[in-house]
């Protein structure tokens, strides 16, 4: 009782503030019903709920639906669409959505989308669907989304957005994409989001002569490539078609020993990379060298600013034959991340 009412007289600025760490179910089981204070502050617009949804469906009758900001699944089974299925009309101030979701949800989640009205951060993996083209579609339509991730590792999506190819009113600032994505569907998404800031791609497929589409993306800060479709000549265009990008992240990138040797050497190539804050490119080369095996750091310019290796090393074949994998990797300062884990001076 004591304890009680001691949390009663703090302020309900810091109130509210233990609340949001705490998980809805947590939140509601330790204060709900405690006295009167509480649960006219439970009620209250300002109480913000975090929720992790799980297979006991009759625990969500004592949710504070109306408050709830934030919907996540704690397992791999789609009870967050059958909450959502059943709670839709009262979920007026989710921000915030994690879920997966498969072609046999009773609701397809392209209907359930867009009556989301204050919908910010979307993590949506549909690895079984075959809805991939057209869930994003309907997220790249969505008028308050900032951030979004979409997982769909065992589909491919290719040929969205062919309906309307005029730029949409959209605020996505951070989209990752962990599918196979054609590059003709890069030109699409890049078109299409005025706003976006940081963009990453799983798995490229390449079915056009450009990476980039035959545009300047002013806004674009940072860009990450993270398998082997990108290619030394590619940098060239990224560098010329995104002029303020602060963060570039490529790689495996496949060269052999005497172009990788070249590609340190030059010096316009290594200078184009002047303004830009943070690169990680990861360079993977093989050579051949007769006779004792050597130190590969010898055979590199020591001086080399952004030069670091090696972190990786293997043997393929026979004794004098190696492979080896470098970071070229620059790092300057950079600033603390947001609530969505990106940089705040990209935003």
């Amino acid at each position: 009782m004591h304890s009680t009412a001691r949390l009663e007289q703090l302020p309900v600025e810091l109130l509210l503030i233990i609340f949001s760490y705490l998980e809805g179910y947590d939140l509601i089981k330790a204060f709900a019903n405690l006295n009167s204070f509480f649960d006219r502050l439970l009620h209250s617009s300002q109480v913000q709920i975090h929720l992790r949804v799980n297979e006991d469906m009759s625990e969500f009758s004592h949710i504070f639906i109306k408050n709830i900001r934030s919907l996540s699944d704690d397992s791999y089974h789609k009870h967050v669409s059958r909450f959502i299925d059943l709670h839709i009309s009262q979920l007026k101030q989710l921000q915030s959505l994690t879920i997966n979701v498969d072609d046999y949800d009773d609701t397809p989640i392209v209907s359930i989308l867009p009556k989301l009205v204050h919908l910010e951060y979307l993590n949506i993996q549909c690895e079984r669907s075959r809805q991939g083209s057209s869930i994003l579609s309907v997220i790249v339509s969505l008028p308050t989304l900032r951030v979004c991730i979409i997982k769909a590792r065992r589909c491919s999506i290719k040929d969205i957005l062919a309906i309307d190819p005029v730029p949409l009113n959209n605020s996505i600032v951070h989209l990752n994409v962990h599918t196979r994505l054609q590059t003709s569907c890069l030109h699409s998404i890049l078109h299409r989001l005025s706003c976006l800031r940081s963009l990453q791609v799983t798995y490229l497929t390449r079915n056009t002569s450009s990476l980039l589409p035959q545009s300047i993306f002013e806004n674009l800060r940072m860009i990450t490539f993270t398998d082997m479709s990108i290619k030394v000549s590619d940098f060239d265009e990224i560098l010329q078609k995104l002029p303020n990008l602060e963060l570039i992240s490529a790689g495996p990138i496949l060269v052999g020993e005497h172009k990788f040797e070249e590609m340190l050497l030059d010096q316009r190539w290594m200078k184009s990379f002047d303004h830009i804050k943070r690169i990680d490119i990861e360079i993977e080369w093989s050579f051949f060298m007769e006779g004792k095996k050597e130190d590969m750091r010898t055979r590199l310019p020591q001086s080399h600013p952004g030069l670091r290796g090696p972190w990786h090393q293997y043997i393929d074949g026979c004794d004098n034959e190696h492979a080896f994998s470098f970071f070229i990797d620059f790092n300057r300062n950079m600033k603390k991340r947001n609530k969505w884990g990106l940089e705040r001076d990209i935003f």
